[in-house]
């Protein structure tokens, strides 16, 4: 496995677009590959009687989802690749035993997501759209990435960098199950705390991972334009959202006195809004 990939520190080139967008390039193609794929697979299943596959399919994902082993698998699978993500960040580097944990997931992942994807497209096109729009994103990208890390290289080297802290959806989705399989109440209070508790840990870490990925990545030359002035469209959304849920950083202000007045309006009008959201919400 030695050259594989990019192994210690040294030898691995630094989180940049250099090598994520042949990552996001690969990944797209296998999106594409497989969206046109479900596409034709729908309309199979309109036009034709293929209900014995259809079947089969919708067992091999209950059996997927119902078995003990497969859940206790993916747990610790999702917790291995969320654990290695963290302790690649620090380190920078890619070693062999972090590859073949990583690769091993991705494939495991891969086996979970044919199945649903078959069933999702048995439903329909709309149903397997939707469906390759939210979990097929996440998945291929997870799967890009990691053949990226083979495959991409840039004066020499090769990345360290898959987001292998996607595998935290698995996990959410496992936790879940986990907990019907184990017949918890969740509406007892001291469960449903753990719960909660659990889940937005793994929320937060999604959250704080991703932050962490898009801002040592930095702008892609598409956005650079926007980072030119300190007051354009993406900072002026952020100032706007961060000044009406009353977090306020204050890392960018106004400093017109037509500015600030336009902040009194935000403030007020924002937090009527957002009270009214809240109202609307409760009843």
């Amino acid at each position: 496995m030695s050259g594989l990939v990019c192994g210690e520190g040294p030898n691995c080139g630094p989180l940049s677009w250099n090598y994520v967008d042949t990552q996001l390039l690969i990944s797209a193609g296998a999106w594409g590959l497989f969206f046109i794929l479900g596409q034709i697979l729908a309309i199979k299943s309109r036009t034709s009687n293929i209900d014995e596959y259809r079947e089969r399919m919708e067992i091999i994902v209950v059996k997927l989802h119902g078995s003990p082993r497969i859940l206790v698998i993916e747990l610790v699978m999702s917790v291995s690749s969320c654990v290695l993500f963290m302790f690649r960040t620090y380190h920078r580097s890619m070693n062999e035993m972090s590859f073949l944990c990583e690769a091993v997931a991705c494939i495991f992942y891969f086996v979970l997501f044919i199945p649903n994807w078959a069933v999702k497209h048995f439903n329909g096109l709309s149903s397997g759209g939707f469906f390759m729009l939210t979990e097929g994103v996440l998945e291929l990208f997870l799967l890009g990435s990691m053949a990226g890390l083979v495959i991409v290289s840039h004066e020499g080297k090769k990345t360290w960098f898959s987001p292998s802290f996607l595998a935290s959806k698995h996990f959410l989705a496992a936790w879940k199950r986990a907990l019907i399989a184990m017949k918890v109440n969740t509406s007892v209070p001291a469960t449903q705390i753990m719960d909660i508790l659990v889940v937005t840990i793994v929320k937060v870490y999604f959250m704080a991972m991703l932050m962490l990925t898009v801002e040592n990545l930095g702008d892609p030359e598409l956005l650079k334009s926007f980072t030119k002035d300190k007051w354009n469209t993406v900072s002026s959304v952020y100032f706007v959202l961060t000044t009406v849920t009353t977090v306020g950083f204050g890392d960018i202000v106004p400093v017109t006195s037509l500015g600030r007045l336009f902040t009194i309006v935000i403030i007020f009008g924002g937090t009527s809004w957002l009270a009214q959201i809240a109202y609307r919400g409760g009843q």
